[in-house]
């Protein structure tokens, strides 16, 4: 019984293609008519682990050739804090991949002490066809002397439109 279930799991895969990451969700029929997205890509503040202060944590995921994305539209569902200090005052995030950094949404604050941007779009013309495997890469950045641990609440959602022509 076992075995039969691990070789189904493994047709689905296969057929299905893309092997879902951490964070990455597809959207059902519902939700891609109400944000025009297929995907969506969720992060909280306990995703962000990142001890060293003024380091840049990456959240990834893989993306192969034949595959199509484009960033719509990144809400953030609650600002994200340090509750123990005012201080910490700025979180920027981005999202990118490994040939241009913030191709898909540029540099955008999401600490509640800064000037948090509750909504915004991806950039204008900001979608790809993928050649070669690579990754998408959602690039979140700490103040000068914070570190990205300390944060103790924040969520964020970035809708995606992925196409897979496999």
């Amino acid at each position: 019984m076992f075995k039969r279930t691990a070789i189904i799991i493994g047709i689905v895969i296969a057929v299905c293609g893309m092997v879902q990451a951490d964070g990455l969700y597809p959207l059902t029929t519902s939700e891609k008519a109400d944000k025009g997205a297929t995907h969506v890509f969720t992060f909280e503040h306990s995703d962000l682990t990142e001890s060293a202060t003024n380091t840049a944590q990456a959240l990834t995921f893989n993306v192969a050739a034949k595959m199509g994305v484009e960033v719509v539209a990144a809400e953030l569902a609650e600002a994200f804090t340090d509750s123990a200090t005012n201080a910490f005052d700025s979180v920027a995030v981005k999202v990118g991949d490994g040939t241009d950094d913030d191709m898909f949404l540029t540099s955008t604050e999401v600490n509640s002490y800064g000037t948090e941007v509750w909504l915004k779009y991806g950039r204008a013309l900001s979608n790809k066809v993928y050649t070669a495997t690579d990754t998408i890469d959602i690039t979140v950045t700490p103040c000068a002397t914070y570190a990205l641990e300390d944060l103790d609440a924040g969520e964020m959602k970035i809708y995606f439109r992925i196409r897979d022509a496999r």
